[in-house]
């Protein structure tokens, strides 16, 4: 699994070493280079037999190839990474439900279509019927971050 360096060339200390996950390629760039497949500018790439955990990712500053499908309307995130794309609020919402995130704040749920955040780790605490639809006459979300209806 490929994972780009967005802050420093990669080198000792700028990339986690677990155990049971070899390092199969470290490659850096001579400059900050714009990298389509993690869709910014990095500074190099590092490849593992496995994918990190998320956790190890973000606190090196490091994403991971985008293998997703950007034509998608969701999206959730964790620091610089993508974790997941969704077409429907209903897969978002299905995915979301399945979150072990113990009240703290796990990631950052977005609408591509509208350009607007969706709650964030309060979004597990609504109920169903106050969660974002596809459908703009079922809910709407104000910027502070409370539920709507219309």
């Amino acid at each position: 699994m490929r994972y780009y360096s967005t802050q420093r060339p990669v080198g000792p200390g700028t990339f986690p070493q677990p155990k049971e996950n070899k390092v199969l390629e470290i490659v850096n760039f001579d400059e900050r280079t714009y990298c389509k497949e993690s869709g910014r500018d990095c500074w190099g790439y590092i490849d593992y037999e496995k994918p990190l955990s998320e956790k190890e990712a973000v606190s090196y500053d490091l994403v991971r190839e985008q293998l997703l499908d950007f034509s998608q309307r969701y999206m959730a995130t964790s620091g610089t990474s993508i974790l997941r794309t969704f077409a429907t609020a209903a897969e978002l919402n299905e995915w979301w439900e399945a979150q072990n995130t113990d009240g703290q704040y796990f990631c950052r749920l977005y609408d591509c279509e509208k350009g607007i955040d969706i709650l964030g780790s309060r979004y597990m605490f609504l109920k169903p019927e106050e969660r974002f639809h596809d459908d703009p006459q079922q809910s709407l979300f104000d910027g502070g971050g409370g539920a709507v209806g219309t």
